[in-house]
């Protein structure tokens, strides 16, 4: 059959014709409501329901970054607390003793005393600076006061223009009192914190807004232009008042611009935030709004002609959509799994259905995306720390039962500031792009490469047969870093000093594992760089 003629035969309106029934003006218009509202009812609630999905996600994943970050200030905070004498010249060294807080707070760290004077120390040997004044900080107050964690307001740092988030704990006393504040500077666009959510959007027009509730002000957006904006004022959007009073859920509103979209709202509870995943109702409903024009050209055209052969046929040919709609309140309702609707007629039921699965592909593409950021490296694509925690803690459960070893090696690659200084970060983002798969290509397919921020690299090796079989992937893996590498028209070269700690000679659990390999690998580099050290028993 040609192709012409089997889309008319297909069409909605040859079937019409076909069946010879006239349709009467009162109907027409009877059926273009009921199916309007049943589409749009059904789609408003299945987007809502992965909306609220979505935000729900992103805020749990913000919610696990800020309490990493709360739970390590607290393990420098109690160490701190054993010798308050020396605090102030223990800041810096107490950094460079707990490497993990450096990419956690690039932007530096403050202990401030009571009186609100303080230290500044961004975890390099001999940066520590003192005589600021922290006393008129939301941090300072609220952690003098008594709160045992506290995120304060977004501010942008007035040097270097960058977007921060200062977040501090109490470093207590024995008997309980605040004897000092610290607190630690995480910038908002930093690598792993808050850049996803600026980064990514939802469908074609929507997308995520971080709003602190109690600072009124969004923390971040998927709009750029909105980042550290003061939220609009009460009465300009009703969900919005609602949000910032504590309510979380889904609903449609009009926001600041006067477009009605739909919205999902999912709490921050430690940090006092809250996500905002939003859609524009104009994108939603778009299919609705093609189909409710179609049915009424061709409703108007064959009215007279159609009457009575479609108040006879009606129910048959609406059978598709009346299933499509009670389908999706089932997915909306949470009786049914999201899955695509089948298409069983290709006019302009089908369309429809086709838009809607269409339109739960890219929600669900939405979603992966976001899962895969959380736990990857934006600029290599390798596993990052929270992926490498997890692979680590399985391959030492492995190990346990297998009575197998397992080594860490901790890379640091030498000479690459002075490359990032000279040539810009462009060239030196290109540089760990390569030296990442240079990494990958070295080891077994078994073994995991990770990227723990700046130029750190950790290789987990699993099922080992003796010290000397890590040495001698150590070696390789130095020899790799090592070659020369083409970066847009330079020859860069850079080396790599690694530190390596077995499993379970050298330490029990993830976290020792990691830090005798980096005590390691500064061994290395005291021994001339470009080598590698064994961890050493304490």
């Amino acid at each position: 059959m040609p192709l012409n003629l089997r889309r008319i035969t297909d069409s909605l309106v040859f079937r019409l014709i076909v069946f010879g029934v006239l349709l009467m003006s009162l109907g027409t218009v009877g059926r273009i409501t009921f199916v309007s509202s049943t589409v749009r009812d059904g789609l408003q609630s299945v987007v809502s329901t992965q909306l609220l999905s979505v935000a729900r996600y992103v805020a749990t994943d913000i919610q696990a970054k800020v309490s990493e970050r709360r739970e390590l200030l607290k393990v420098l905070a109690d160490e701190l607390s054993l010798d308050p004498a020396a605090r102030a010249g223990q800041l810096s060294a107490a950094l460079a003793r707990h490497p993990p807080l450096v990419p956690l707070f690039p932007q530096g760290m403050a202990l401030v005393s009571a009186a609100g004077r303080g230290v500044w120390a961004n975890g390099t040997p001999g940066t520590s600076g003192a005589g600021h004044d922290f006393s008129q900080a939301d941090w300072f107050k609220a952690v003098r006061d008594g709160s045992p964690f506290f995120v304060g307001a977004p501010t942008v740092e007035s040097s270097s223009g960058v977007a921060q988030v200062p977040m501090a704990v109490p470093v207590l006393g024995p008997d309980g009192g605040v004897l000092a504040i610290l607190a630690g500077m995480t910038a908002i666009d930093a690598t792993g914190f808050l850049n996803a959510i600026q980064s990514q959007g939802i469908g074609h027009t929507g997308g995520f807004l971080l709003v602190s509730g109690r600072d009124g002000v969004f923390v971040a957006a998927s709009k750029p232009e909105l980042r550290l904006q003061p939220t609009p004022m009460q009465g300009v959007n009703v969900l919005h008042d609602r949000a910032m009073a504590g309510w979380r859920g889904t609903g449609q509103t009009v926001n600041a611009l006067g477009q009605e979209e739909l919205v999902a709202v999912a709490g921050v509870a430690e940090a006092d935030w809250f996500v905002v995943a939003r859609m524009p109702t104009a994108e939603v409903f778009e299919t609705v709004s093609v189909l409710r024009a179609m049915i009424v050209r061709n409703a108007v055209a064959l009215m007279v002609v159609l009457a009575v052969a479609l108040t006879l046929t009606l129910g048959w040919l609406f059978r598709p959509m009346k299933e499509a709609a009670r389908r999706m309140r089932e997915m909306g309702d949470g009786s049914a799994p999201l899955t695509p609707l089948p298409v069983v007629r290709h006019d302009e039921v089908g369309e429809m259905v086709e838009g809607f699965n269409h339109l739960l592909l890219r929600l669900r593409e939405s979603e992966n995306r976001l899962s895969h950021m959380a736990h990857h490296d934006l600029l290599t694509g390798l596993p990052n720390r929270r992926a490498l925690l997890d692979r680590a803690r399985q391959g030492m459960a492995l190990a346990r039962r297998q009575g197998s070893g397992l080594a860490l090696l901790f890379l640091d690659i030498d000479g690459f500031k002075p490359i990032n200084d000279l040539w810009g970060h462009d060239v030196g983002d290109l540089l760990l792009q390569n030296l990442a798969r240079r990494l990958t290509q070295t080891v077994r397919e078994v073994d995991a490469v990770a990227r723990l921020g700046g130029d750190e690299f950790v290789v987990l090796l699993t099922d080992i047969p003796d010290r000397d079989n890590v040495a001698a992937v150590a070696s390789k893996l130095i020899e790799a870093v090592a070659q020369p590498c083409e970066v847009r028209g330079h020859t860069l070269m850079v080396g790599a000093s690694v530190g390596i700690a077995l499993y379970p000679d050298d330490a029990a659990d993830v976290d020792e594992l990691i830090a005798k390999a980096d005590q390691a690998m500064y061994s290395a580099k005291r021994s001339g760089r470009h080598t590698h050290c064994f961890a050493t028993a304490d």
